[in-house]
């Protein structure tokens, strides 16, 4: 497999996000996924083969180290204008006022200066003239500044006060020259995405969602718009990229539990979330990735490692960013890492727990992510499996090594209420457990049509990180 090509089919996702982006009056796009699910990705690949059609200004709030609501507003307005620069959508003018153009507009604006210059070198009595010159100079700006005053309408006033207002909001200057160049933009939709939106303090995440609900422009004639739809500097379509449930959580802890979230987040959108999931297709791909990392392997290693991807990424307990970065790495050998600890009863149980260390970093951030998932996997679809992934936990789960062949033994696991009918055999020198996957019952003997995989997994690393110690201790 040639290094760094691993390619997962994103297809399916494309037609339900193009039916989502393309729909009618689809003009601000809330894009939740789970971090580490591929979403910047996903995003990058779908608009570069529509290139043709949309103008894309990617930007990563995440990069901002700014101390106020106002600053980041500012950040943002620098982020686009240096997107507009570097795609070379703000063109110099071509414009060229000669010294005839220019003189009579020159002499209009500092009449007053040059007459009061000239005025001072005429002489002792020139220089009087020019005291004089100020004198009534002062009091023409205050005639000026009345009769302004005498003539100034209501309607001057609000405007003046709202202008005033709105440069406390924003540098307006900065807008219109964003809106300006925008508008050169004819042939194609622009599209402005905000990624990793829940990853930034939770004030600027509110703030920046706050600065695109309000639609201040309409204010202005010159920046008014035939739609009522129009997004803040021009834009055809915002994408707010995010988890949905990450914003949800720390929109709670800002504003308290009984607090309207829906109320408020279902105007950052116009039809609805668009939720983006790819793991179904990730883990039809997963033999890819175990493929890649370098390893020895055996067929059936790669097999029971590939079910067991599958199994993580069906159920959203790992990501794809986890698997991306351990892509053609390489993965040390299990017998080296654990030689007093592997015997011929548990090889496959630990290269499968050392496997998932290996994946996500460390035993304590393995079994952190176990302690999150409760949910349970269905005993029809690992009956059916060729890895029989249960039965590879039993060895760290109980000790078998004095269990006699071929008689029915019971696990039993009161924390998870179930109960585990299995039998020992031997095949070669190596003793292997089979369970009974008919007879797996709770503790109060009712047969059980679920399993909790994933918290047996958690107490075999458990497990299995004591009797690494132990080990490591009969060593001196």
């Amino acid at each position: 497999m040639e290094e760094n090509k691993i390619l997962i089919t994103t297809q399916y996702v494309r037609e339900k996000f193009k039916e989502h982006i393309c729909a009618p009056n689809n003009y601000r796009l809330l894009f939740s996924g789970k971090y580490g699910s591929g979403k910047t990705y996903f995003l990058q690949e779908y608009f570069d083969i529509n290139k043709d059609k949309y103008e894309t200004f990617h930007l990563f709030p995440t990069n901002y180290a700014v101390s106020s609501n106002e600053d980041i507003v500012n950040l943002l307005q620098f982020d686009i204008l240096y997107e507009i620069i570097r795609k070379g959508f703000l063109e110099s003018s071509e414009k060229f006022f000669s010294n005839k153009d220019i003189i009579a507009p020159f002499l209009r604006n500092h009449a007053s200066g040059i007459i009061r210059d000239v005025v001072s070198h005429c002489s002792s009595i020139g220089k009087k003239l020019a005291d004089i010159y100020d004198h009534s100079q002062k009091w023409l700006d205050k005639f000026e500044s009345f009769k302004q005053q005498m003539n100034e309408t209501e309607s001057d006033k609000a405007r003046a006060a709202f202008e005033k207002i709105l440069k406390e909001v924003e540098y307006r200057e900065y807008t219109e020259l964003i809106e300006l160049s925008l508008s050169n933009i004819e042939e194609k939709q622009k599209v402005l995405i905000v990624d990793d939106l829940d990853r930034i303090d939770p004030e600027h995440i509110f703030r920046l969602l706050n600065v695109f609900s309000a639609q201040l422009s309409d204010y202005f004639p010159a920046h008014a718009s035939a739609s009522q739809n129009e997004n803040r500097f021009g834009f055809d379509k915002v994408i707010f990229v995010c988890d949905i449930d990450n914003i949800r959580n720390i929109y709670h802890a800002k504003y308290g539990e009984k607090t309207d979230f829906l109320g408020y987040i279902d105007k950052f959108y116009s039809i609805g979330p668009f939720y983006y999931d790819n793991n179904n297709q990730i883990a039809h791909e997963a033999h890819q990735f175990v493929q890649s990392i370098r390893s020895e392997y055996t067929e059936e290693d790669c097999g029971m490692l590939t079910a067991l991807t599958r199994m993580f990424l069906f159920h959203n307990v790992i990501r794809l960013r986890q698997l991306v970065e351990k892509s053609f790495a390489n993965w040390e050998s299990t017998e080296w890492k654990y030689p007093n600890l592997i015997s011929d009863i548990n090889y496959s149980s630990v290269r499968l727990i050392d496997y998932l260390i290996f994946i996500f970093g460390s035993k304590d951030d393995l079994i952190n992510t176990l302690k999150g998932h409760n949910e349970e996997v269905n005993i029809d679809v690992l009956k059916k499996s060729d890895y029989r992934l249960v039965d590879l936990l039993l060895p760290l789960l109980q000790d078998i090594r004095d269990l006699p062949l071929n008689a029915q033994t019971e696990y039993r696991n009161n924390e998870l209420n179930t109960t585990i009918s299995f039998s020992c055999q031997k095949k070669y020198r190596d003793k292997y457990t089979i369970i009974d996957y008919d007879n797996i019952k709770d503790c109060k003997g009712n047969r059980r049509d679920t399993i909790p995989y994933f918290g047996l997994l958690r107490t075999a690393v458990e497990r299995f990180c004591e009797m690494n110690e132990a080990r490591k201790v009969l060593r001196y």
